[in-house]
């Protein structure tokens, strides 16, 4: 049985990339950029019934608000680890 935050980012996922997830590992990142500093962990599910990817990367953010919401980032040929997935988020 998956923890209420990895059974919420699973419906997340399922949603928005219309497919169904399975979580297979979590993932600390340490990314620095500039002056910027990057920390957190990364939640990884491996995907079935999706055409365009076979695994996502995901993990919650909090705005200044202190509203939370997800980051859901499918792998692809220029993001294929946690870490690519949290450098292509920050150089949006």
């Amino acid at each position: 049985m998956l923890s209420a935050h990895l059974d919420s980012l699973k419906l997340a996922i399922e949603a928005k990339l219309h497919c169904t997830c399975e979580y297979a590992a979590t993932v600390f990142v340490h990314h620095k950029a500039d002056e910027a500093l990057w920390r957190g962990s990364v939640d990884c599910f491996d995907l079935k019934g999706c055409t365009d990817s076979s695994k996502a990367f995901a993990w919650r953010k909090r705005n200044d608000e202190g509203e939370s919401s997800y980051v859901i980032f499918p792998a692809s040929a220029k993001v294929t680890s946690a870490e690519e997935a949290v450098q292509a988020h920050l150089k949006r």
